[in-house]
Protein backbone atom coordinates (compact mmCIF):
# COMPACT_ATOMS: atom_id res chain seq x y z
CA UNK A 1 0.00 0.00 0.00
CA UNK A 2 2.65 2.50 0.51
CA UNK A 3 4.71 1.43 -2.46
CA UNK A 4 1.24 2.58 -4.61
CA UNK A 5 0.99 5.33 -2.13
CA UNK A 6 4.78 6.62 -3.32
CA UNK A 7 4.14 5.59 -6.96
CA UNK A 8 0.99 7.91 -7.09
CA UNK A 9 2.71 11.06 -5.55
CA UNK A 10 5.64 10.36 -8.15
CA UNK A 11 3.63 10.25 -10.91
CA UNK A 12 2.38 13.78 -11.46
CA UNK A 13 5.96 15.11 -11.19
CA UNK A 14 7.61 12.51 -13.89
CA UNK A 15 5.05 14.25 -16.27
CA UNK A 16 6.31 17.69 -15.24
CA UNK A 17 9.38 17.10 -16.76
CA UNK A 18 10.41 19.83 -19.21
CA UNK A 19 11.48 17.70 -22.50
CA UNK A 20 13.80 19.77 -25.02
CA UNK A 21 12.78 22.23 -27.15
CA UNK A 22 13.01 21.18 -31.22
CA UNK A 23 14.94 22.85 -33.51
CA UNK A 24 11.89 24.96 -35.00
CA UNK A 25 10.54 25.56 -30.97
CA UNK A 26 13.98 26.64 -30.59
CA UNK A 27 13.82 29.08 -33.68
CA UNK A 28 10.28 30.32 -32.90
CA UNK A 29 11.20 30.72 -29.51
CA UNK A 30 14.43 33.71 -30.95
CA UNK A 31 12.46 34.96 -33.30
CA UNK A 32 9.48 35.74 -30.07
CA UNK A 33 12.58 37.40 -28.91
CA UNK A 34 13.21 39.77 -31.81
CA UNK A 35 9.78 41.08 -31.64
CA UNK A 36 8.62 45.19 -31.24
CA UNK A 37 6.98 44.14 -27.90
CA UNK A 38 10.14 42.18 -26.33
CA UNK A 39 12.38 45.12 -27.09
CA UNK A 40 10.04 47.77 -25.88
CA UNK A 41 10.59 45.59 -22.26
CA UNK A 42 14.07 45.62 -22.28
CA UNK A 43 14.10 49.59 -23.25
CA UNK A 44 11.86 50.32 -20.96
CA UNK A 45 13.68 48.13 -17.94
CA UNK A 46 16.63 50.10 -18.94
CA UNK A 47 15.51 53.52 -19.32
CA UNK A 48 13.74 53.04 -15.80
CA UNK A 49 16.72 51.40 -13.84
CA UNK A 50 19.13 54.60 -16.07
CA UNK A 51 17.01 56.97 -13.56
CA UNK A 52 14.63 58.78 -16.01
CA UNK A 53 11.52 59.69 -14.42
CA UNK A 54 8.97 57.90 -16.05
CA UNK A 55 5.83 57.32 -13.95
CA UNK A 56 4.14 53.66 -12.95
CA UNK A 57 4.69 51.05 -13.97
CA UNK A 58 8.38 52.82 -13.35
CA UNK A 59 7.86 53.94 -10.15
CA UNK A 60 5.91 52.50 -6.87
CA UNK A 61 2.84 53.27 -6.26
CA UNK A 62 1.99 53.67 -2.45
CA UNK A 63 -0.80 50.91 -2.14
CA UNK A 64 1.56 48.36 -4.67
CA UNK A 65 5.13 49.53 -4.05
CA UNK A 66 6.20 45.51 -5.22
CA UNK A 67 4.59 46.01 -8.75
CA UNK A 68 6.87 48.12 -9.63
CA UNK A 69 10.05 48.00 -11.38
CA UNK A 70 11.69 50.43 -9.12
CA UNK A 71 10.02 47.68 -6.02
CA UNK A 72 12.43 44.94 -7.23
CA UNK A 73 16.00 44.67 -6.25
CA UNK A 74 17.96 45.95 -9.23
CA UNK A 75 19.89 42.86 -9.87
CA UNK A 76 16.98 40.83 -11.10
CA UNK A 77 16.27 43.55 -13.90
CA UNK A 78 19.34 44.65 -15.10
CA UNK A 79 20.34 41.21 -16.66
CA UNK A 80 18.70 39.29 -19.82
CA UNK A 81 15.11 37.89 -18.76
CA UNK A 82 13.79 35.14 -20.40
CA UNK A 83 10.33 35.22 -22.16
CA UNK A 84 8.17 32.26 -21.22
CA UNK A 85 4.70 32.85 -22.32
CA UNK A 86 2.48 35.43 -24.07
CA UNK A 87 -1.48 35.87 -23.05
CA UNK A 88 -3.76 37.99 -25.22
CA UNK A 89 -5.38 40.33 -22.82
CA UNK A 90 -9.00 40.93 -21.87
CA UNK A 91 -8.34 45.28 -21.95
CA UNK A 92 -6.46 44.73 -25.47
CA UNK A 93 -2.81 44.15 -26.08
CA UNK A 94 -0.53 41.29 -24.09
CA UNK A 95 0.60 39.84 -21.27
CA UNK A 96 4.51 39.16 -21.56
CA UNK A 97 5.56 36.42 -18.94
CA UNK A 98 9.43 36.94 -17.98
CA UNK A 99 11.77 35.48 -15.86
CA UNK A 100 15.37 37.79 -14.85
CA UNK A 101 18.74 34.62 -15.48
CA UNK A 102 19.37 35.85 -12.10
CA UNK A 103 18.79 33.97 -8.82
CA UNK A 104 15.96 33.42 -7.25
CA UNK A 105 14.45 33.81 -11.11
CA UNK A 106 11.92 36.96 -10.34
CA UNK A 107 8.72 36.31 -12.42
CA UNK A 108 7.14 39.35 -13.81
CA UNK A 109 3.95 39.59 -15.85
CA UNK A 110 4.27 43.18 -18.39
CA UNK A 111 1.39 43.98 -19.85
CA UNK A 112 2.39 46.00 -23.41
CA UNK A 113 -0.15 47.59 -24.89
CA UNK A 114 -0.31 48.97 -28.53
CA UNK A 115 -0.34 52.62 -29.08
CA UNK A 116 -3.20 53.12 -31.75
CA UNK A 117 -3.31 49.95 -34.14
CA UNK A 118 0.47 49.70 -35.06
CA UNK A 119 2.08 46.35 -33.63
CA UNK A 120 5.45 48.30 -33.97
CA UNK A 121 4.07 51.17 -31.62
CA UNK A 122 4.64 48.83 -28.28
CA UNK A 123 3.80 50.71 -24.40
CA UNK A 124 4.51 49.15 -21.27
CA UNK A 125 1.59 49.52 -19.40
CA UNK A 126 1.82 47.33 -16.62
CA UNK A 127 4.51 45.54 -14.34
CA UNK A 128 3.17 42.98 -12.35
CA UNK A 129 5.23 40.08 -9.75
CA UNK A 130 3.35 37.47 -8.85
CA UNK A 131 2.28 33.89 -9.33
CA UNK A 132 2.79 32.61 -12.77
CA UNK A 133 -0.86 32.25 -14.36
Amino acid sequence: MRFLLFVFLLFPFSQSVAEPMTEEQAREYVASLDTPAAKEIRKYLNDCLSGLDMGYPCQPKEVMPHNSIKGQPREFLEGRFALLNVSPFNYGGDVYLIMSNTPPHLMAHVWIYNEGSDPNAPDVSSFFVGDAL
